[in-house]
């Protein structure tokens, strides 16, 4: 009924406000036998007193709460012509005329069609006029909208919208109609009208933070990557309710120390520290910049249309962590409301268990799957009940064996051993609900994966002072024929306080394939220091990650070492680098010569000497002892020091080596008799690939 949705804000100005909420709250909780009395009252006062607005008014808010609709408008036009600055009496006026027109069968041609549309032609009108009155009214009319789109009636709500168009060209230069306006725009589906507001509002005294979170929030839930710029202006604007709004929407993810940060904020360090926030987590998940806070504002437009009720956790999940690979639930007797969600990790499955209390009760997490069983109440008769019990047990079970093989081995498994997994699900589920509730994540997906061979370091030769080189190869047939022998390749360095301080996404063309390969190589300059590395390399819908723990990258490290060792077949005389050298493949042939290339640390070194060794693998895990290269069993000597840095080329034959596959380690041996080893490892075949 409309009394009961009208706010009490704007039913009257002045001194009647009071009153006249009173009026609403006792007509509200009223039957209709009540309401014909305050009917016939009212009607007698008003015999005595035809020309107050207020009576008028009143009468029309019982008619409207009867649903006698031609009635009430007679008593609201009344009211409005009595008092045409009452904001009250054409809301009334407008929201009669909407319900006059709704009556009219809109579905047959003909003179009923002709009067509903008249109807909200004059509720158009009177919408605007309440609005240009008292922009306050603005929020009322929305409601009136999204009664309208929840009941099913998207096209009274944009009578709503024509209402308030009017107010908006009738100069009513106030931000909270322009932003009303937008808000109901997106509520008939027109967003180009809805950006349009959002725009006009940020002109408008008091308008422009919040005008500009609007638009944002429009653009990012669209991934539109211009809402990026337009949120980052929003939350710099100094306006309580804007830095709210940017607060709530940042709540979802941020811990309490990142919102006491934030709120420590002003301004352009407000915008700053947020940016900061985002990019921190398009590092972690190797994306380019902007791409996690558009995420997350479609995430939480999803979730309001999922799960409107705030209380509801899976709500929550799905902002933090996006939409499960699969789904699982169960609907049986005794068995409560459930959901059960999968994510794929390479680390291991994290799977969610939800459950209700009731029908349309929200939803909240659970830390095992045999918690969704409702639980038996007190003093329930023993007996058959308890094999009822675990039948629904069985069941859930069951429905679960779809989502993780662990699930299914359960299913499987004998009854006798049913506690023992009922304790390892629920230790399980406790981990995975914490992990759940204390991060979030927007990984790279790929449709495919691509077979890529990488190595990961600061590789020997004569380029590679202090950066991290991701040398690569990939089989030809595997590339993207759309782009053949173009890779994107993203690399992000992460230092020991877990902070990303460098980052490279770059577009790289591979050139023609050798020897049915493609090969590249990406580098990443770096200071010095001890490093993470992760990287993403992708042709087309394919794509893999690989990474690096524990990479050092040092000019002077305190004790003499020896860099990540390079491998391939030379490419010509002189130095080699790392890109034309190293081969992640290592993977040759007994026709093939290579070069062993390495950074070594450490000044005494210069004159030392050098040698490479090598031992056989065994599929046993056996030991083979470690031998000098073929034909090289002699020490060579150490060059000298060349712009400060130290490198070892050693360049070696594989004739003699049979088809199998080999470690290898150059040794490197000081006037000191201290010596430095460097490890690899290649596989020799037969002929020429």
């Amino acid at each position: 009924m409309l009394a009961a949705a009208w706010p009490g804000s704007v039913m009257a100005q002045g001194r009647d406000r009071d009153i006249t909420a009173a009026f609403r709250d006792s007509i509200a909780a009223a039957g209709p036998d009540q309401l014909r009395e305050f009917d016939r009252a009212l009607l007698a006062k008003v015999r005595r007193d035809r020309a107050n607005p207020a009576l008028h008014l009143r009468l029309g808010l019982v008619a409207s709460a009867l649903g006698e609709w031609s009635d009430a408008v007679s008593e609201f036009k009344w009211a409005s012509q009595l008092s045409p600055q009452s904001g009250a009496a054409w809301l009334g006026l407008a929201r009669a005329e909407l319900s006059l027109g709704e009556v009219a069968d809109t579905s047959r041609l003909g003179r009923r069609a002709f009067l509903s549309r008249d109807a909200w032609e004059r509720a158009a009108t009177a919408f605007g006029r309440a609005v240009g009155i008292d922009p306050t009214l603005a929020d009322a009319a929305e409601l009136v909208a999204r009664d309208q789109v929840g009941r099913g009636f998207p096209a009274t709500a944009e009578v709503v919208r024509d209402g308030l168009r009017r107010a908006v060209l009738a100069r009513t230069r106030t931000a909270a109609v322009a932003l009303a306006l937008a808000r109901v725009e997106l509520l008939v589906g027109d967003t180009a009208a809805a950006l349009v507001a959002q725009a006009s509002a940020t002109v408008m005294p008091g308008g422009r933070g919040p005008g500009l979170l609007a638009a944002a929030r429009v653009r990012l839930a669209r991934r539109d990557v211009r809402g990026v710029q337009l949120y980052y202006d929003a939350a710099a604007v100094d306006d309580s309710a804007t830095v709210h709004q940017v607060r709530a929407d940042l709540a979802w993810l941020a811990t309490g120390a990142e919102l006491l940060a934030f709120d420590q904020r002003q301004s352009a360090d407000r915008s700053a520290w947020l940016w900061q926030f985002w990019t921190r987590r398009d590092r972690e998940e190797l994306r380019a910049n902007g791409e996690r806070l558009t995420e997350h504002y479609r995430r939480l437009a999803g979730a309001g249309r999922l799960y409107p009720d705030s209380a509801d956790q899976r709500a929550r999940i799905l902002v933090r962590h996006g939409e499960p690979e699969n789904r699982a639930t169960l609907r049986q007797s005794r068995i409560r409301p459930n959901e059960s969600w999968r994510y794929r990790r390479p680390e291991g499955d994290l799977i969610l268990h939800f459950v209700a209390d009731a029908e349309r009760g929200p939803f909240r997490l659970v830390p095992s799957v045999f918690d969704l069983v409702a639980p038996e109440a007190a003093g329930a008769p023993a007996g058959d009940d308890r094999a009822d019990g675990i039948d629904r047990t069985d069941r859930i079970l069951q429905s679960r064996a779809q989502l993780s093989p662990f699930y299914q081995a359960a299913v499987a498994g004998r009854r006798d051993q049913l506690a023992m997994f009922r304790s390892r699900e629920r230790e399980q589920g406790q981990a995975g609900l914490a992990l759940a509730v204390g991060t979030d994540r927007y990984p790279l997906a790929f449709k495919r994966d691509l077979p890529v061979r990488a190595q990961i370091g600061v590789l020997g030769g004569s380029a590679d002072q202090e950066r991290v080189s991701v040398v690569f190869s990939i089989p030809a047939f595997a590339v993207d024929s759309a782009a053949p022998g173009t890779v994107r390749v993203r690399v992000v360095a992460w230092d020991r306080l877990e902070t990303a301080v460098r980052a490279l996404d770059t577009t790289l063309s591979l050139g023609h394939p050798t020897r049915g390969y493609f090969r590249g190589v990406a580098r990443l300059p770096v200071a010095e220091g001890h490093y993470s590395v992760r990287v993403a390399i992708e042709s087309g819908a394919a794509g893999t990650l690989v990474g690096r723990d524990g990479l050092i990258v040092d000019r002077a490290p305190a004790g003499p070492g020896l860099s990540d060792l390079a491998v391939g077949i030379a490419a010509g005389a002189g130095p080699e680098t790392d890109g034309g050298l190293a081969d992640p493949r290592a993977t040759f042939t007994a026709a093939d010569s290579i070069v062993v290339a390495a950074r070594i640390y450490g000044d005494s070194f210069a004159g030392g000497r050098f040698r490479l060794e090598y031992r056989p693998v065994r599929s046993d895990g056996k030991e083979e002892r470690w031998r000098p290269w073929p034909g090289q069993d002699r020490w060579q000597a150490v060059g000298q020091l060349v712009d400060g840095l130290l490198h070892v080329a050693a360049g070696a034959s594989l004739s003699r080596f049979k088809p199998a596959v080999y470690d290898l380690e150059l040794v490197v041996v000081d006037g000191a008799g201290r010596t430095v080893r460097g490890r690899s490892r290649l596989t020799v075949e037969e002929g020429r690939r």
